[in-house]
This record gives structure tokens, sequence and C-alpha cells, in this order.
């Protein structure tokens, strides 16, 4: 049981002005949300009391949010936007609303992610890690599995050892959060905070909350580290992979840019030139600084791998408060009206073609981010179907595809379907894609 924990704002120093700090319901809200997030796509979800939080939330404005008006219909299993979304004995709470707006997704045509096939299967086994976390061992096999400490701010963590070819790999994954006090009392310290003696970079503002996780954990994990190394010297030839999915993403990132730090002296830096390659790969991961955080340049460094993978439609990776805020005034929102391009008259004299009639959707006023997203972003997406008109088949599967992406593309964006942050659902997408670039084959 985790200690009671209040939500009030520490007194530590931040990076600008301090933003005010929610109330209660918000944090209600988003907890309750988590448990959305931490469920099967297949359970019966009973959500009357997180719409009856969401309505009464204050969107920023003078206005209270309106309820959201009742669809009908049945939920597809695609992410098109063209459903009610989840719907409960009290009401309708329409996660899915999100994509009836323009900026719910990237534009056709973004550059492809490509990786070499070695790469693939270190991704692959990063998504296995930070799913197998999620999972506590029994009591026989506890070994290389670490529980949370809420006393002393530290996350549940698995290291493992893996032999890739001829080197060995060590896997450190950190457990996402789950729906404890802990957790969500962590989740909730968007307020940036210099993170003096921890990064180079002293000036780029952190997320409060996943700083004061990651500080808290290098000297457990430096322990770590160095009882594996003392039990086999070997070690100075090997990899060490930091992983970890939403929460546990955040602080792997920071663990990771912490170790290759240049100025920066800890029990973990001392580590980093023991090991030959040293690599993050993280999934469904919230902003976390000011300036994006990328792999420090140097000599031996640039091999060092340091990914971000996001689902299209994946809330997670753009939260803070004033995107909550608006996110819970969309969802209590009518849906949008479809505009029709062309004009009546002309639709009424003339034959209208396709590209007369198509809807188009508006865009989703989206408040400024403060945050960014840690590492090479690559997105993970149904690719868009640029000929509406083609139909595919009951059995056809939507293609999937990884592409690049820019912090300044996803900025723009309104990601709102809690089904798109699953840890399962971003292992079932590396593993399609992995194979698709083992065999060639398109992935759909």
């Amino acid at each position: 049981m985790a200690a009671a924990y209040d939500l009030q704002p520490s007194n530590s120093q931040t990076v600008g002005a301090v933003a005010q700090q929610p109330p209660n319901q918000d944090a209600v809200l988003w907890a309750r949300l988590n448990e959305l997030l931490q469920r099967s796509e297949d359970d019966k979800v009973d959500i009357v009391r997180l719409e009856s939080q969401a309505q009464g939330l204050d969107a920023g404005d003078n206005e209270r949010p309106r309820t959201a008006r009742a669809h009908t219909g049945q939920a597809r299993d695609r992410t098109d936007g063209t459903t009610a979304g989840a719907i409960s004995g009290g009401g309708l709470l329409n996660f899915k609303k999100s994509w009836l707006y323009a900026n719910s997704r990237l534009p056709p045509g973004m550059l492809p992610f490509k990786a070499y096939l070695s790469t693939w299967a270190l991704i692959s086994r990063a998504a296995k890690a930070s799913l197998d976390v999620y999972e506590r061992p029994g009591r026989m096999q506890m070994d290389g599995y670490f529980n949370a400490d809420p006393r002393n701010d530290t996350k549940a963590h698995s290291f493992r050892v893996q032999e890739v070819d001829d080197r060995k790999l060590l896997v450190c994954a950190i457990r996402g959060s789950t729906f404890n006090l802990f957790d969500w009392k962590r989740n909730f310290g968007f307020a940036p905070k210099e993170p003096t003696g921890f990064l180079d970079d002293e000036g780029n503002g952190c997320h409060e909350g996943y700083l004061r996780i990651a500080r808290s954990m290098i000297k457990i994990v430096a322990k770590q580290l160095r009882q594996l190394i003392e039990q086999d010297p070997s070690w100075d030839s090997s990899y060490l992979l930091f992983t970890g999915h939403s929460a546990g993403g955040a602080v792997a990132s920071l663990l990771y840019m912490h170790m290759l730090s240049k100025t920066i002296s800890s029990d973990l830096t001392e580590l980093a030139g023991l090991f030959k390659r040293i690599h993050c790969i993280t999934f469904g991961v919230p902003p976390l600084t000011l300036l994006p955080l990328q792999t420090p340049s140097g000599k031996g460094r640039n091999k060092n791998i340091f990914l971000s993978f996001a689902s299209e439609g994946d809330l997670i990776v753009r939260v803070d408060w004033e995107y909550i805020k608006s996110l819970a005034k969309l969802i209590a929102a009518p849906a949008p009206r479809l505009e029709q391009s062309g004009g009546r008259q002309q639709g009424c004299r003339q034959k209208k073609t396709q590209d007369q009639t198509a809807p188009h959707p508006p865009k989703w006023p989206v408040p400024p981010s403060s945050l960014s997203t840690a590492g090479r972003l690559v997105l993970l997406r149904e690719a868009p179907i640029l000929n509406p008109s083609s139909k595919q088949t009951g059995n056809q599967r939507p293609k999937l595809e990884a592409v690049q992406l820019t912090d300044d593309q996803l900025r723009g964006t309104i990601f709102g379907d809690p089904a798109m942050h699953p840890m399962t659902l971003y292992k079932r997408r590396i593993d399609e894609l992995m194979i698709a670039a083992v065999t060639g084959a398109e992935v759909g």
C-alpha cells in the first residue's frame, strides 16, 4: 500500500513561472483515466464516475463544458473516429471523439523510419522488457526484479541479461504508472525544474516528478550494475539498454542522459565507460523537458541509440495540465460538424465529384506545450488511406507503418484515445513491423 501523499506543489525552485496547481477533481479525472489505460482493450469499463468528473471540469474559460451528446452505433476496432466510443449505463464518455478532428492525425507521406535488422531486434527486446516489467514475478523468480519503494521515490524495475550474437546485453526496464497515489503524485509534477547536478544542460528544465524519481534511482541502479560487473568482468565489451513504457520510459530517458553526461559525476556516470554501447528505447512517453533530449555527441557515442515510439492517438505523449483541460473540454463538447467542400448551389447544378463532397474535419485548438518528448521520435500508425473511394475487404487489415516524427509536428496534434496507450499495443505493433522488416512484406 502506497503512503498517503497530497497533491500540493513542492517548495523547490522551478524554472520560470510555476504553473498553478490543478484542482483535486482534475487529479481524480486523470487518475481514473489511468484505470482505462491499464485495462485490456476487451474489458468492459464502468465510466459513469469518470464521465461526471469530465463534465464538471473547469476547461480554462468562463463556460463550463457541455455534456457530450449521445451517439448511436457500435464501436469499431479501427481508430477511424466514426463511432461513438465507450458507452456506459449512465451515459457516454466518447474518447474516440478526438479522431473527428483534422489534427488527430499526422499528414500522409511522412518519411518512413528505417533501421538495420539488428536495431529492430533491439527494439523488439526493449518492447518485451517494457511489457514484462508490469508483471511482478513470483517469489521464486524475483532475481533481477526490484519492487517500487514510495518512501525513497524509486519505481519498480528489472535487470535482465541476454545474449546478442557474441556479446551480452543488459536490459534495465522501468515500470510505468499503476493506479496508486505514489505514481500519480509524481506524474502530476509537470512544473519544470532545473536538473542541477543531473544533466549537462542545467538550464533545460525537467518534469519535476520524473526528475525526482530519476535522481532517487541513481544509487540503486548503479549498485545493481556494479554487482553484475563484479560478477563478470567481460561486461566491458557489452551493451546496456534502458527501456520503459509511459512514466517508466520518462525515468529511463533521464537515467540514460545522466549516465552519458560529460560534466556530471555520480555512481552511475562512473560506470558509463565500462559498456561498449549504451542505448535507450521507450514507448508512449509523456513530455519530459523544455528542450528535447538527444544523445550527447562525442567520440564513440554516435552509435548509441535513443528512440521514442509514439502511437498515433496516444494521449499520454501529449499530456500536460493545459492539454488535460483542453481534452476534457473536447470530450464534453458536441461532436464537430463536418464541412462540405463546394457550395450548395454548385452542388445542385452539376454532378458532385469526390473532392467536392468529401467532408473537411475542423482542427481542435491545441494549447501551447511547455515540455518536449525525449529521443528520436518514431510514430506508429495505420497508414492513411490516400484513395477514400477504395474500400477494404472485411478480412483486410489496415497497413501499419512507422514514420519519422519531430517534436514540432507532435505539438500540433490532438491525441485523445486511451486505446492507443497500452504497452500491449506497442508490443504487438513492434513485433509486426519487425517481422515485416525481416521478410520484406507489408504489415496489414
